[in-house]
């Protein structure tokens, strides 16, 4: 049984009693008409119509627990009063909005929630003050401060809590300064203007995005105030006008936006039923040269748009067995041809073939490169040396040969770069571990061998690619392991200044710019150096667009650098001749 303390009356409301009915006490002697008690408040507490008070509550508690109730107890000690208060959250919380917000208000247990919203103090029973029960959901469309409390079902209340929400209802408006470049190519990177209206946000984000959402260019801006975005010509597709997404979003959240219709990189497929090697240029842009191994010929195309004879086959000359390497003369009245057994030359107006031009010794040439302003066709015999012939037909040594002092008998030749001054040559061999450097004399006499007054650099790994760009002061060397690796040029020096991966690069081509174009297995890379240790992607253009699949392997710049033909080989009996505008 149940007894109160021996100090206390039988007041109930007293405090004696109600530490008593709060410690649970137990003895011998009960207060009187207990069991009406627990009657009573159990209708009390069952009542829609009234709240119990707080000491009938707890009375409740310890009556319940007397004389074996169930009321929650804790293990040897006095039963659990709930004294917490509940806890409310809106949601959204407040903030600046574009658009109307509908608020939660949630408590985290059942509970009355008392709110104003003229930002006046919430109260019971007070004039501007609303209730319901949680949760209940509140629609805002102008500016407030929200403030609110709740009270759970045993009488505990929160203290007061507020959000204020303010709103820019009104999206910001973008007007275009100026017209954009179109077309835009690769090597390019067009600009344009804009400017925003939006009285209600002091800055304004934007961003230039891609059909696809990429972003090609983004920043943050003031209202009224001329904004410059830039569009890189890499980064559309090829051949096709395309719409880009001028975005402007204010601090409400507020967006609005433009669309952009641009072109970039003009592009234009023809068929070719073989299997394609390498390919040149005439300087005036009018033919292209393209080898066939397969057949032994050269095929001569019209390479200048606008003419009747664009992209198409002019004229097929045959030559000796497996063209390799194609050079054309400055004045563009010869192409030289590197064929397997020896060297031809073809000439550009009659078609007319001369040759075979046998290096000395009978060896075989694996690579050839022409110093134009020299009239001098180096090539590189599989003898491991450098041979060099006179290409010149006003000169009486015309078509004589000139062989290097020195020589590495034991590898093979593959590549050849040669300085525009052609006193420079930058060799690979096939299969090997080195690349040289070779320093050569420009004295054309059948005394004055080449030479090799700088002994060559050495790299660790196995050269693809050699290239050097139109400075004369670096040259370009790709390997077969995805590494594309820079050499300084000095006068009479020459060293490794860096190297980055690429992606299986097949040619490398140096632009007139000196940035640098790399056929890899994925498409066409242009590059450019950051500094002296690092590179910038310029762009990437995948290839392939075509009817089939296939790889880039060939590819030919137009003198001014604004035009590349690449050749996509689809199989031994097709492939594609495909013209990318790199600028306009």
């Amino acid at each position: 049984m149940c007894a109160p303390p021996a100090n206390s009356s039988g007041d109930w409301t007293q405090p004696s009693w109600a530490s008593w009915v709060r410690a649970g006490a137990e003895g011998e002697h009960a207060p009187p008409l207990l069991s009406t008690l627990r009657t009573q408040f159990a209708s009390l507490a069952m009542s829609t119509d009234s709240t119990p008070s707080p000491l009938l509550f707890v009375c409740g508690l310890a009556l319940a627990g007397c004389g074996g109730g169930s009321a929650a107890t804790s293990p040897g000690g006095p039963p659990d009063v709930d004294d917490t208060a509940p806890f409310t959250e809106a949601f959204p919380s407040g903030g600046l909005y574009s658009v109307v917000q509908t608020v939660s208000l949630t408590s985290n247990e059942p509970a009355l929630i008392y709110y104003t919203t003229d930002g006046s103090q919430p109260a019971m029973g007070g004039l501007t003050t609303f209730s319901d029960t949680s949760p209940l959901l509140i629609s805002i469309s102008n500016p407030l401060t929200l403030r609110f409390f709740g009270v759970d079902a045993e009488g505990n209340s929160e203290v007061v809590r507020s959000e204020t929400y303010s709103f820019d209802l009104t999206p910001p408006s973008i007007l275009l300064q100026g017209g954009l470049p179109t077309p835009l190519g690769f090597l390019e990177e067009g600009s344009g203007g804009f400017s925003v209206d939006d009285p209600e946000s002091p800055t304004v984000a934007w961003r230039l995005e891609l059909q696809n959402g990429l972003s090609i260019d983004s920043g943050n801006t003031v209202p009224g105030v001329l904004t410059t975005f830039d569009i890189p010509g890499w980064r559309l597709p090829l051949g096709a006008a395309t719409t880009l997404q001028l975005i402007a979003i204010n601090q409400a959240g507020g967006q609005g936006s433009v669309p952009l219709v641009i072109s970039g990189l003009a592009t234009e497929i023809a068929p070719l039923p073989f299997e394609s090697g390498a390919l040149a240029i005439t300087s005036d842009s009018a033919f292209l040269f393209i080898a066939r191994p397969d057949e032994a010929r050269i095929l001569k195309y019209g390479a200048l748009p606008g003419t009747p004879n664009y992209l198409q086959e002019v004229a097929s000359i045959g030559v000796g067995l497996l063209p390799q390497e194609l050079a054309i003369s400055a004045d563009d009245s010869r192409v030289f041809v590197t064929c397997s057994d020896a060297l031809y030359e073809i000439e550009v107006v009659t078609d007319a073939v001369t040759g075979p031009h046998t290096l000395p010794g009978g060896v075989r040439p694996s690579g050839s490169a022409l110093a134009p302003a020299a009239q001098l066709l180096y090539s590189a015999g599989d003898d491991g040396r450098i041979h060099r012939m006179n290409a010149d037909p006003s000169s009486a040594g015309y078509l004589s040969f000139n062989s290097s002092t020195f020589s590495e008998p034991a590898m093979v030749m593959g590549s050849l770069a040669l300085s525009s001054d052609g006193t420079r040559a930058l060799l690979a061999w096939q299969g090997g571990v080195l690349y040289g450097v070779h320093f050569l004399d420009t004295e054309l006499t059948a005394s004055a061998p080449l030479d090799q007054p700088v002994p060559a650099t050495s790299l660790p790994f196995n050269i693809a690619t050699v290239a050097i760009d139109s400075s004369d002061s670096r040259a370009w060397v790709s390997d077969d392991l995805g590494k594309l690796a820079r050499v300084s040029l000095g006068a009479t020096t020459a060293s490794l200044s860096g190297s980055n991966p690429v992606l299986n690069a097949f040619g490398i081509t140096p632009a007139p710019d000196e940035s640098v174009l790399l056929l890899t297995g994925g498409g066409l890379v242009g590059i450019r150096l950051a500094d002296a240790n690092s590179l910038d992607l310029m762009g990437f253009v995948p290839l392939g667009t075509g009817t089939g699949g296939g790889t880039s392997r060939h590819m030919a710049l137009s003198p001014d650098g604004k035009r590349a033909f690449l050749v996509r080989n689809q199989g031994s009996a097709s492939a594609e001749l495909q013209v990318l505008q790199l600028a306009p």
